[in-house]
């Protein structure tokens, strides 16, 4: 799977390819607009670096863990291990074998998180990612 770009990520996107919506059985999460293929870019929003132990338990379950799999390589100097991320994709629900996954990158703005299909989703289906640390979340039966 290729998912460099040439061009920054949110130049991709012209319509939001996602919304939100209330899912049964698990609250908000995140839905397709349209059909989507593989490598779509569904979201791109801003993140704040930060590492889990400087944040109390409240905000730490929100955090988006900083993986080494990456799109674009971080600088060398970049320490931090976790983000704080906005936009759509903070919606999305876990799913053991979700549909799409968050990359980060440096943009000239800072830390940016991009959202990417790693499998077709067809209309209307519930976007999922999977969550590396569950025991944060307290409440497991949502997942």
């Amino acid at each position: 799977m290729n998912l460099s770009f040439s061009q920054p990520a949110w130049a991709t996107l012209r319509q939001s390819p996602i919304s939100w919506a209330q899912i049964p059985g698990r609250g908000r999460g995140v839905v397709t607009c349209r059909m989507l293929r593989a490598d779509a870019v569904l979201d791109v929003a801003p993140a704040i670096p930060t590492d889990i132990a400087a944040c109390d338990a409240g905000i730490a379950q929100y955090l988006f863990v900083i993986d080494r799999e990456r799109r674009e390589p971080l600088p060398k100097n970049f320490k931090a291990t976790h983000a704080l991320v906005f936009g759509m994709m903070s919606f999305c629900n876990h799913a053991h074998d979700p549909n799409a996954r968050v990359y980060f990158n440096m943009d000239h703005g800072g830390l940016e998180a991009c959202l990417i299909a790693i499998k077709p989703i067809s209309v209307r289906d519930e976007v999922t990612i999977a969550y590396p640390d569950l025991a944060w979340y307290r409440n497991e039966e949502l997942l």
